[in-house]
């Protein structure tokens, strides 16, 4: 049995505080995403922050990958804060997403889920 993955650190170190806040804040916000992550290789990831941004965005699947094998930089170092903020905001909404349909024992596929997150307000 591996160890549980660590919230932060790894390709997202430093960039998503409000996320890292939401994750520590109560253990049921944990307990959520890994319900709406049930189908996900979660432990390829070094956290859950790294699982959530590069699952949302899948196209920083390659980086994140690159940066454990040290040839990418941190992800807080190769983008623009206004990228970083408006990823985050993204991030908040599915980590809400996860905890209301974990609270109403909804069990959403990854895709959905992925699909909702993204899809912009209005």
């Amino acid at each position: 049995m591996s160890a549980p993955l660590r919230i932060e650190g790894g390709f997202t170190a430093g960039a998503f505080p409000d996320v890292v806040e939401f994750l520590l804040k109560d253990e049921a916000h944990e307990l959520a995403l890994l319900h709406a992550a049930q189908t996900k290789k979660v432990d390829i990831y070094q956290s859950l922050v790294d699982f959530l941004f590069c699952e949302i965005y899948t196209e920083h699947r390659l980086p994140c990958i690159q940066f454990y094998e040290r040839k990418k930089p941190n992800l807080a170092i190769a983008v623009s804060t206004d990228e970083i903020t408006a990823w985050e905001k993204t991030l908040m909404k599915a980590l809400t997403l996860a905890v209301e349909n974990r609270r109403a024992r909804r069990r959403v596929y990854w895709t959905k889920f992925r699909i909702t997150a993204l899809r912009p307000a209005g």
